[in-house]
């Protein structure tokens, strides 16, 4: 059986490393740059899945370069293709801790996120340890390493692992920015709220594509490698989201700054009594009382002002 792949299907998976890859590696550059001060360990695991994103685009180029005329040795071959598997899977959970290390960074529940972390990297060593057990046994009945491309049939036991991970991890990443969300009430910390509400929206998006991953696997066919770099990509641009937007939004309240209203009271009251009688402008007795709300701008001063009226005796300050 002729296991190199079509020139379309090759061509397709070209395309979608070259520019998936190329923009999601973009992405992850700019977030170190705008954190170059500051960086944490969410930057640290998003600067590891562009290492890992960056050796499986190497080790993809060289792999389907593999033709008749090849003269790379066999084991080398299969050595490329387990490369390839292994850094897909570090590549795709580390954009995923990435962005639940941000989640910590901002919010509460510290403990249940860090045993969520832990249970995420359970999951990757045992997608990579899987790869192994699954093919090195089935190399026994289809000698799927003497290919001139080699590719395993990782089948249903992997795809079912594979998607049962991948929802209990998206929904990890949807459930604790929610529950956040509903205790963060400052205005001040609107960055925050940005961040936790960017990491809320996109925490499912690759489920999508985990799917689909999976539903290739299960057919053994080559185009699955087509899907692995589309989800590559897209969980290494959503894992940025949070902090290009947050940075985004910094960036417009720089360059158009509100101004803050401070709230002022008007209260109008009656004149003091004259040699012992009583005395009102309004022409009554009683007292008057107005409120009304002054803008000023949102400057810090040392003192209050204070304002009074000749003519209703009216004070004014802030509230």
């Amino acid at each position: 059986m002729d296991s190199f792949p079509s020139p379309e299907i090759q061509q397709k998976i070209l395309l979608s490393a070259y520019a998936g890859m190329s923009f999601a590696g973009s992405t992850t550059v700019l977030r170190l740059v705008l954190r170059i001060r500051n960086l944490r360990g969410d930057d640290a695991l998003a600067a590891l899945a562009l290492i890992s994103l960056i050796i499986t685009a190497v080790v993809g180029k060289t792999y389907y370069a593999i033709n008749d005329s090849s003269t790379i040795p066999q084991s080398s071959r299969v050595a490329l293709y387990y490369i390839f598997a292994v850094t897909f899977d570090i590549t795709i959970w580390t954009s995923r801790l990435s962005i639940l290390a941000t989640i910590i960074r901002l919010g509460s529940f510290r403990k249940q996120l860090y045993t969520a972390a832990g249970c995420f990297t359970i999951a990757l060593l045992i997608l990579i340890a899987q790869v192994f057990w699954v093919c090195e046994p089935q190399n026994n009945h289809n000698h799927w390493k003497a290919d001139p491309v080699p590719q395993c049939v990782l089948g249903k036991s992997v795809a079912i692992t594979q998607v049962t991970t991948d929802v209990f991890a998206d929904i990890t990443l949807v459930v604790f920015p929610l529950i956040l969300l509903r205790y963060l009430k400052s205005e001040q910390a609107q960055a925050e709220k940005i961040r936790l509400g960017v990491s809320f929206i996109v925490g499912g998006l690759t489920t999508i594509v985990s799917i689909v991953h999976a539903v290739y696997l299960l057919g053994g066919t080559q185009i699955s490698v087509l899907v692995s770099n589309v989800e590559m990509s897209v969980s290494v641009t959503i894992s940025n989201f949070a902090v290009l937007v947050a940075a985004s939004h910094r960036l417009w309240n720089y360059t158009h700054p509100q101004r803050e209203l401070t709230k002022l009271s008007t209260i109008a009251y009656e004149s003091p009594p004259l040699n012992g009688s009583t005395f009102s402008r309004t022409g009554g007795s009683h007292s008057q009382l107005d409120s009304t709300s002054i803008a000023s701008t949102g400057s810090k001063r040392g003192h209050r002002d204070m304002e009074m009226s000749s003519d209703t005796g009216s004070l004014i300050f802030p509230v």
